[in-house]
């Protein structure tokens, strides 16, 4: 029996077969026409991030000024109220200091700094603090009776009713301060006092 005769198209499969082979071997086949080729995961289309506008001749905008000593510590006396608030008195007190730096004439740090020492007992330093308030604001009567407070209750009893006294004339509706005056006198000695200031 003879052997087959090639036909003349055999040539052109045998190169496309190889071609196909190739491809596949490389991972590039394309899909058949008109069908749809499912994407690879490395293959799917994602939207970069927007590019900045590139405008000639311009220079970018600057950078927000730094802001004033005063509005930092306005920043940072709000952060101590936050704190407060959440009963953080260390990190309070860390930025009602951190206030005063910036703005040694805020008003009401030096206060609140005093309250959350009186909060855990520390009486000189919530004193000190006092007296800090009342020297750059001599008319804060709340320091003035929280100063009259510590005075007593570190023994300084006659300080402390000379200041309560001088607050009671200026607020003589101020149930707060008759009692911090009764509280005075008690320490003193002075029962009779004590009773007609409560």
């Amino acid at each position: 029996m003879r052997a087959p005769r090639p036909r003349a198209w055999a040539p052109a499969v045998r190169r496309l077969a190889a071609t196909v082979a190739l491809a596949v071997a490389l991972g590039g086949v394309s899909p058949a026409p008109g069908a749809r080729a499912a994407a690879a995961p490395h293959d799917t289309v994602t939207e970069s991030p927007p590019a900045p506008p590139i405008l000639h001749g311009r220079k970018p905008p600057a950078p927000a000024p730094p802001a004033s000593a005063a509005e930092r510590a306005r920043q940072q006396f709000a952060q101590g109220l936050a704190y407060e608030r959440q009963g953080l008195g260390a990190p309070a007190i860390v930025s009602f200091s951190n206030a005063l730096k910036l703005d040694p004439e805020l008003r009401d740090a030096n206060y609140h700094i005093g309250m959350l020492f009186v909060r855990v007992g520390q009486y000189r330093a919530a004193e000190q603090a006092f007296a800090a308030e009342l020297a750059r604001h001599p008319d804060h009567l709340d320091a003035a009776r929280e100063l009259g407070l510590s005075h007593a209750r570190l023994g300084r009893t006659a300080r402390a009713i000379t200041e309560l006294e001088r607050v009671s004339r200026q607020r003589p509706r101020d149930g707060e301060t008759w009692r911090a005056l009764g509280f005075a006198y008690a320490q003193a000695g002075r029962g009779a006092d004590a009773e007609r200031a409560l």
